[in-house]
């Protein structure tokens, strides 16, 4: 399993890209056993934003335009807040089968200046988020182009709405490990 190798301390080599160097950022992908994995990326991360990512209640809200054009939004207690761009249909090996095999999340803290792993938490993600992650799958499988589609739509968003206003907009689903 991937995850046996990820520790504390040390370097973070899932998904190693240069473009989250220095960033405040978030990812999620699927890992090839079917767990689901959220990538946070602080520079500089503070005591406090470490605490929140191993320890405050993570709510999760949805912004969505239909069943298959969805933002997964994350606030760890009243600290922290990222909205995760999620694609479905970029997964071309393994994950693209085993991707619902498991409801859990490993959540990363990663220190993005040096990109060491700084938190590690374990938990599942509330049921609405997955049935909403599977159907944005099924939905998306019968849409011509859907990955540039999807792309365009989210820099959309970005464009006209700042983190919070995503997050007002967004209908709450539930928390990380109910």
């Amino acid at each position: 399993m991937e995850l046996k190798s990820l520790e504390v301390g040390k370097e973070f080599w899932l998904f190693k890209t240069n473009k989250m160097l220095g960033k405040d950022c978030c990812v999620l992908e699927v890992l090839s056993d079917g767990i689901f994995c959220v990538s946070v990326y602080l520079n500089n991360m503070s005591a406090k934003e470490k605490k929140a990512l191993k320890n405050d209640i993570i709510r999760v809200k949805l912004f969505r335009d239909s069943d298959y054009f969805i933002l997964p939004m994350f606030k760890y207690g009243n600290n922290l807040e990222f909205s995760l761009i999620f694609d479905p249909l970029k997964y071309i090996d393994e994950r693209k089968d085993n991707m619902f095999k498991s409801n859990m999340v490993i959540v990363v803290g990663i220190e993005s200046s040096n990109g060491v792993i700084e938190t590690l938490r374990y938990c599942n993600m509330p049921k609405r988020l997955y049935l909403a992650l599977m159907v944005q799958r099924d939905s998306a499988s019968k849409v011509d182009g859907f990955s540039e589609k999807y792309n365009k739509w989210v820099n959309d968003l970005y464009r006209r709405y700042s983190d919070d206003e995503l997050w007002d907009r967004g209908v709450y689903v539930g928390k990380m490990g109910e």
